[in-house]
């Protein structure tokens, strides 16, 4: 009886902490922008809730901050690029890429994108939001002729970055 209790017991906690783990009960997304010829830019990720209190909690520790990033935003899902990309002056070969979006001690964001064919962690200018989301958003945006814009918002914050695509200009009409 008291071995039937007990692991009823851890089951139980064990069902409680996972349902409150971001990277099981996030939603997942995907967003995906068609090049031609049969190539596409790709990001899969985990669409995180904005929480403003334990945003601030984070900022508030330094050992704080890292865990998360660690955990959790340093590894929010996948980038495909089906052709090599340059992203705000870094060149990453065609390939597949952890995404990240890491937080500084001073609010502002940083892209990690890290793969086998490259690495780069871009620092970005948090800006207030034009559209206010509660979870995680990225969108690709054409900026012709040959660029895609990268914006990710999440609550008050959205950032920028400028992905150019070789590719596009060799293929432009």
């Amino acid at each position: 009886m008291r071995r039937t209790l007990s692991l009823l017991l851890v089951g139980w906690a064990a069902t409680t902490v996972s349902a409150h783990d971001p990277k099981t009960t996030a939603p997942r997304l995907s967003v995906r922008f068609e090049l031609g010829h049969g190539k596409a830019l790709q990001i899969d990720y985990l669409s995180l809730h904005w929480n403003a209190r334990a945003y601030r909690n984070i900022l508030a520790s330094e050992r704080m901050l890292r865990y998360k990033n660690e955990s959790l935003f340093g590894d929010l899902g996948k980038a495909r690029f089906d052709v090599p990309v340059v992203i705000d002056g870094n060149r990453l070969e065609a390939g597949e890429y952890e995404l990240g979006f890491l937080l500084e001690a001073d609010g502002s964001w940083r892209l990690r994108l890290q793969g086998q064919k490259g690495r780069a962690i871009l620092r970005t200018r948090s800006e207030a939001a034009s559209l206010r989301s509660d979870y995680l958003s990225v969108v690709l945006i054409p900026n012709p002729p040959n660029a895609v814009l990268l914006e990710a918002a999440c609550g008050p914050h959205q950032t920028r970055h400028r992905i150019e695509v070789p590719f596009l200009a060799q293929h432009h009409e």
